[in-house]
């Protein structure tokens, strides 16, 4: 039993190192995907293996953040947090995520524990200044309509270019590796 859990968990990290490595290339979307299937792993073979399920989760709320997928980022984030209460990163990655949610007393609450914490982490004195600067600014009017909020829909269309990138260079990869097994030169 304990074989499984460990052959599950060098499993796990293999996904880990994947998803790292497609985050690296900025593709987000595959980092997710294996941060997932390596989450996966652990919790079908009840893995005790905190440190790595934490690196998986927080791993995973960095790529949602960066697809701005803001409410998964908060969940994985969390996640950690039970995982290991004083997790610095942790702890920065939900605030972010908050930030973006537009939950502010919370986003302040995690900066301000993760300095507490460590207090030489700039990251997070950063974010915990741009929030509280944000809580003394009155709320902004969003347009809707014909002139519709312009950042959102800049936002939105560099995404959908994010991802279209992404999906050329998986196209790229598989053709690639299709090139390798019958013995042909990569492109």
């Amino acid at each position: 039993n304990s074989s499984r859990m460990e052959e599950a968990a060098l499993r796990a990290a293999e996904h880990k190192e994947r998803g790292n490595a497609y985050f690296k290339k900025g593709e987000n979307e595959r980092a997710n995907e294996e941060y997932v299937v390596g989450l996966s792993i652990l919790e079908e073979s009840k893995s005790e293996e905190r440190e790595l399920q934490t690196s998986l989760e927080l791993n995973r709320a960095m790529a949602l953040i960066k697809l701005c997928r803001y409410d998964e980022a908060h969940k994985c984030a969390n996640a950690a947090c039970k995982l290991q209460p004083d997790n610095v990163k942790a702890l920065y990655r939900r605030g972010v995520a908050c930030v973006k949610l537009s939950r502010i007393d919370a986003a302040v609450s995690d900066f301000s524990r993760a300095l507490e914490l460590e207090p030489t982490t700039r990251d997070a004195r950063r974010e915990l200044l741009l929030v509280n600067k944000k809580k003394q600014q009155p709320p902004r009017i969003k347009l809707g309509g014909l002139y519709g909020d312009v950042e959102a829909q800049r936002e939105r269309r560099k995404l959908e270019e994010e991802a279209a990138m992404a999906v050329k260079r998986r196209r790229h990869e598989e053709a690639n590796e299709e090139r390798e097994k019958k013995g042909m030169k990569r492109l």
